[in-house]
């Protein structure tokens, strides 16, 4: 798996200009911090949610980290908390990091350290999120139980020309003493070990739903007796079909939304038999003979005035409905149910 090239900012990094970061080539994702420990708005970072918006706009891939102060159980729920509502709605293709380094937290006991670590970040997994540890390779030895956190990916800081921690850890951040355009200053550089590749794990679960119409989806197999069209606007009607077919794309609000037979032609919603149950057929509805049936007694082609009139249902039967032209009015015939529709 390849290696991807990376950096991390904040606001120390000022305003960004992001077309150049990406038009430079030397920058495949982005660490965004969304800012610092518990949940008071005055503690987000100034340049997240532009940071976020430029990231989507000249599309780099981003994840996110707050910078943690915790030193109990109630500040990890809080930072947790703050995590949460800065990442609602946003769909980042990196993880969302928990930067743990902070002196107040180094005269923790190692186990103290770790179940606020833990309490964050399966916080931050249970709300749909990737979550992510960061922390140098001193602390990673000695300051928290890699044992009791190893469900979770590692961000590793190591300013150094090859790491040496021997753990396993998804990003590598390298140096702090990075120039890319677009920045001024200095920048951390990173870099993925090609543990995982993150943008391919993480946005299969921001794939769109298969859109739908009636239950029916693309790959789903339907019963269709019914005209064929040319467009799915109801453009260039052709022959009719009476048969079963694989359904190769759904458009919904179209007139014919539905594309059959790979690519034998656009149908409409009311001609299939598939996904879920049509609407019940009752004495007294108004209802249409679907297109290409044949006839309830004889087997032969509906007439076609009889696929062109409006019919009322005046008895029911046994899968089949007795109609008639007029509502109460004289029969005309059996038909069966699973060829009528409602008009």
């Amino acid at each position: 798996m390849s290696k991807a090239k990376g950096i991390d900012v904040s606001t120390f990094q000022g305003k960004i200009d992001w077309d150049q970061v990406k038009g430079s080539g030397k920058v495949e994702f982005a660490m965004l911090r969304m800012g610092y420990g518990n949940d008071l708005p005055e503690q987000d970072d100034v340049q997240f949610e532009r940071n976020v918006s430029e990231c989507d706009r000249v599309g780099m891939p981003w994840g996110a980290y707050l910078y943690s102060y915790a030193v109990n159980q109630e500040q990890a729920k809080s930072e947790a908390e703050h995590i949460l509502r800065l990442m609602e709605g946003k769909k980042p293709l990196y993880p969302v990091c928990l930067d743990v380094e902070d002196a107040c937290q180094k005269g923790l006991t190692k186990e103290a350290l770790t179940e606020i670590v833990y309490t964050i970040l399966e916080r931050v997994e249970a709300a749909g999120y990737y979550a992510m540890l960061y922390a140098n390779k001193d602390w990673l030895e000695n300051c928290l139980d890699m044992d009791r956190l190893g469900r979770f990916d590692v961000w590793l800081a190591q300013w150094n020309e090859a790491p040496t921690y021997k753990g396993q850890f998804g990003i590598w951040q390298y140096t702090s003493e990075g120039s890319v355009p677009g920045i001024g200053g200095r920048v951390d550089l990173d870099e993925t070990t090609g543990y995982r590749d993150y943008e391919e794990h993480i946005g299969q679960y921001y794939k769109p739903e298969e859109p739908e119409v009636s239950g029916i989806r693309a790959g789903d197999t339907v019963r269709v007796t019914g005209r064929l069209y040319a467009s799915s606007d109801g453009s260039g009607a052709g022959k009719t079909v009476n048969g079963t077919y694989s359904v190769d794309r759904v458009l919904p609000g179209k007139a014919c939304p539905i594309l059959i037979g790979n690519g034998l032609g656009w149908v409409r919603t009311e001609d299939c038999i598939g996904g879920q149950a049509a609407p019940a057929i009752r004495q007294g509805d108004a209802v249409r003979v679907r297109e290409g049936v044949t006839a309830f007694a004889t087997g032969e082609s509906m007439a076609s005035w009889v696929r062109t009139t409006g019919l009322y249902v005046i008895q029911e039967g046994d899968g089949k409905m007795l109609v008639s032209t007029a509502p109460g009015g004289a029969a005309t015939g059996w038909i069966r149910t699973e060829d009528l529709v409602k008009a």
